[in-house]
């Protein structure tokens, strides 16, 4: 028989550098850890940034954004007002608890200084720090898809823009 694993992602913070609709370094946005109350709304008017949120989470932790036709490219993803400045570096952080270990999952892009604005130009770098042990590369997604793969996240990750996909 194999063994079902009942295991819970809590969530803890979401950083945010040059993503999308986010200029600069924001604030971390903090989840409820709260047993009983343990889902977080994001509540704001259209065009703020709420379904941004979403996908930073999903480029943290897949490499994409599980969207057909938005965020698929670097430029895409990197804030106009950071690539008006020159600034092209973006990157989304996620601090999370798994099977009773912390994870701090970073993945971010840039273009190194000398170089010109293009797609081609970004280098992307992910690592996985649990519990103080780093892991880079390929060994890193595969810890990543470990918690949840990209398919399962859209049931974690919910956002009404999304309730075609449910259809």
């Amino acid at each position: 028989k194999r063994k079902l694993r009942q295991s819970m992602i809590y969530f803890d913070q979401l950083k945010l550098n040059n993503w999308i609709s986010f200029y600069g370094n924001q604030p971390p946005l903090v989840f409820s850890k709260n047993d009983d109350k343990n889902i977080t709304f994001i509540l704001a008017d259209n065009e703020v940034g709420k379904t941004s949120i979403l996908r930073g989470v999903q480029w943290c932790m897949y490499g994409k954004t599980n969207d057909a036709t938005k965020y698929k490219k670097h430029l895409e993803r990197l804030n106009f007002q950071a690539a008006d400045e020159l600034n092209y570096s973006y990157s989304v952080q996620i601090k999370l608890l798994f099977n009773n270990q912390n994870y701090i999952i970073t993945r971010s892009a840039e273009i190194d200084s000398n170089l010109e604005l293009s797609e081609k130009n970004f280098n992307e770098d992910l690592i996985c720090n649990i519990e103080g042990k780093i892991y880079k590369d390929k060994i890193t997604q595969k810890e990543i898809n470990e918690i949840i793969d990209l398919s399962g996240s859209r049931f974690y990750l919910f956002d009404g823009e999304m309730l075609d996909e449910y259809e």
